[in-house]
Formats: structure tokens, C-alpha cells, sequence
């Protein structure tokens, strides 16, 4: 079954300036949970004010990898990508999204 990627997005902005958390397995194969701030992140990136070679980049980006999705990572203090294939549950608003365990 593959997994809606757009819901899953979909959750996770639907956060705005409140905290929500994603469970998913790393590439080393241990559980992470990250607290995420989806509304943090616009102000950590340039938007219209990068180049247009920047922009281009970051929508070839978004094509080739439909499952990646960058975040701002609360306890880090930086931007990182929430694989959406390794995603075990989204919490968010009060409510808890659970995925089976990818193969």
C-alpha cells in the first residue's frame, strides 16, 4: 500500500505555529521523534528573496523526491526532511496519526 504523502503534509502544516511531533525510523534504523514547528520554518528560508537558479533548485527538489519534506526541527534549531516513507505516527492537534511500519 503506498502512502498518501499529501495527507501526510497536509497534517503536519495543519500545526501552523503549534508543536507537533512525527515518530519515524532513521536511516540507522533507530525510532526518532521530532518536535516540529511547521510555521518556524518560513522565517529560516529565503522565499522570494532567493535567486531564481535557488528557486528552480527547490522545485526540482520538491519533484524528484515527493516523499521528503522539510521541516524546522524544534531541538536541533534547524531545517531537516521528515522521510514520509519512514513516518510511524504524526501527532498533531490532539490527535495521533499511526502508519504501518514500512518494509
Amino acid at each position: 500500500m503506498t502512502r498518501d504523502y499529501g495527507k501526510m503534509r497536509e497534517l503536519i502544516e495543519s500545526a501552523k505555529g503549534r508543536f507537533c511531533y512525527v515518530e519515524f525510523k532513521k536511516k540507522d534504523g533507530t525510532l526518532r521523534k521530532m518536535i516540529i514547528q511547521p510555521a518556524k520554518l518560513k522565517f529560516e528560508i529565503k522565499g522570494d528573496e532567493a535567486s531564481e537558479e535557488a528557486k528552480k533548485r527547490t522545485e526540482v527538489r520538491k519533484a524528484n523526491n515527493p516523499h521528503l519534506m522539510p521541516v524546522w526541527d524544534v531541538q536541533a534549531e534547524g531545517i531537516r526532511s521528515v522521510n514520509f516513507d519512514t513516518v510511524r505516527s504524526i501527532h498533531v492537534n490532539g490527535e495521533n496519526y499511526r502508519y504501518a511500519a514500512s518494509s
